[in-house]
Parts: C-alpha cells; sequence; structure tokens
C-alpha cells in the first residue's frame, strides 16, 4: 500500500509540474488569424480606453492605451506603471491609439489582434541621431492554441516610429524574446532570443540562445545578429 501511495504521489507531482508549461504549437495559419474585428465582436468582453499620454510634445502626439476585461472585479481598473520612457502595462493592453493633435488624425497602432506587455518610448535617441522609437515587448501568436493571448504564448519584440506608424516585428517567429537592454553611448539595443531548436514544442534550458542588437543611425536602423563566444577566438 505504502508503494502504491507513493507511486500516485509521483503521477500526481509529475502531472502537475507539466501543467505549469505550455506546448508551443507551430501554426501561423491558425495564429495569425487573430484579428481586431474578432476580438471586438466577442460581447463577453468590455473595451476601456485611458487617458491620453503625451508622447512627442513637438508634433504634439498623443497615446490612448486600448484594454480588455471580462467586466468583473478588479479587472475594471487599469492604469500604465511608467518610469521615465518605460510604461510597464501588466495585461490587458490589447492596441494603442495614436492621436496626432496638429493634423486631426487618430489611427490604431495594429489592425491585429495582440497583447502588449510593455512598451518604451526611445526619446534618448532624438538627442544623438535625430529621430525618437517606441520599442514594444508583444505577445503576437496564439502558440498554444486555447483561443486567448496571453503570458503562456512567447513574447516578441516590435518597434514604431515615435508617431506609431511603420510598426514592424524585430524578432523571428520562431524565437522568443527573453530580456533586452539600452547601450546608448553606442546608440544600440542589445537583446536575447531562444529558439525552439530541438522542436520539441517548448523552451527550454536545451534550446539554442541567439544574440542580437538593433544598431540605430541617423538613416534608420539594422539587426545585427553576433555571437558572443566568437570573442575568445580573437
Amino acid at each position: 500500500m505504502k508503494n502504491i501511495i507513493l507511486t500516485l504521489l509521483f503521477i500526481g507531482l509529475f502531472v502537475s509540474c507539466t501543467e505549469k508549461k505550455s506546448p508551443i504549437i507551430h501554426d501561423d495559419e491558425q495564429a495569425n488569424n487573430l484579428t481586431m474585428d474578432s476580438l471586438l465582436e466577442d460581447t463577453t468582453k468590455v473595451l476601456n480606453v485611458d487617458l491620453p499620454t503625451l508622447i512627442d510634445s513637438v508634433n504634439q502626439i498623443l497615446v490612448h492605451e486600448i484594454r480588455i476585461s471580462s467586466g468583473k472585479g478588479r479587472d475594471l481598473s487599469f492604469s500604465s506603471k511608467k518610469s521615465g520612457d518605460y510604461y510597464g502595462v501588466g495585461s490587458g493592453l490589447i492596441n494603442l491609439i495614436f492621436e496626432d493633435v496638429k493634423n486631426n488624425k487618430s489611427y490604431l497602432l495594429t489592425n491585429n489582434q495582440l497583447q502588449i506587455s510593455s512598451y518604451e518610448v526611445c526619446s534618448r535617441l532624438k538627442v544623438k541621431i535625430g529621430k525618437a522609437y517606441i520599442l514594444f515587448r508583444v505577445i503576437d501568436k496564439d502558440y498554444n492554441n486555447d483561443g486567448v493571448l496571453d503570458g503562456r504564448d512567447t513574447q516578441g519584440l516590435y518597434i514604431s516610429n515615435l508617431d506609431g506608424t511603420s510598426f514592424s516585428k524585430i524578432t523571428k517567429d520562431n524565437e522568443m524574446l527573453r530580456n533586452g537592454e539600452w547601450m546608448y553611448p553606442l546608440n544600440r539595443y542589445y537583446f536575447r532570443t531562444t529558439e525552439d531548436s530541438d522542436k520539441n514544442g517548448y523552451f527550454d534550458f536545451k534550446d539554442k540562445i541567439h544574440y542580437y542588437y538593433i544598431q540605430f543611425e541617423e538613416q534608420g536602423y539594422q539587426v545585427m545578429e553576433y555571437n558572443p563566444l566568437e570573442m575568445l577566438n580573437k
């Protein structure tokens, strides 16, 4: 009987541990079908728009955050946690409305459905190269096929101009953003990603780590991949 109980406990622990990991299902067609239109049609969700933030005083560009909630309890209250030019938005942010006050225009950041984990206005670049950008940490694909975008899906790095135009993805679709850090004296943003190199459906310690940096210049920016270990051979 003791052996049976120990066996059942082991199975229970194994199941509980494996349930914490969400398999990555590489179904790009289904992942890319999630749009704002399909989200707006969901009557069980409540959309809220926050008060605007002025991100470009010269060109008078405002940003309004669009959040989604179930309409129950705590998730009706929302606000960004701002630290300098960094906005740690938590959960529920699905899009941004950019308002061009000077030209009396308003438009969405994107027509695709996504979750914005955080975004950063790179205003310090304006002093260095005469142009600023916004970097976004974004969940954009339903990799585990559960019908929602959340922390169990993978996160990518996106970039746009300061007015929200030219919104595009920096990281590759089969890689997950890990972390990033500015090197402002060099006008660079360094970041790491993990690739599911063994194709087992998970991102874990067995997978390949990629190293990149974005080089910002007056003409624009370039994404460069590098291998730190190659420096040992120099």
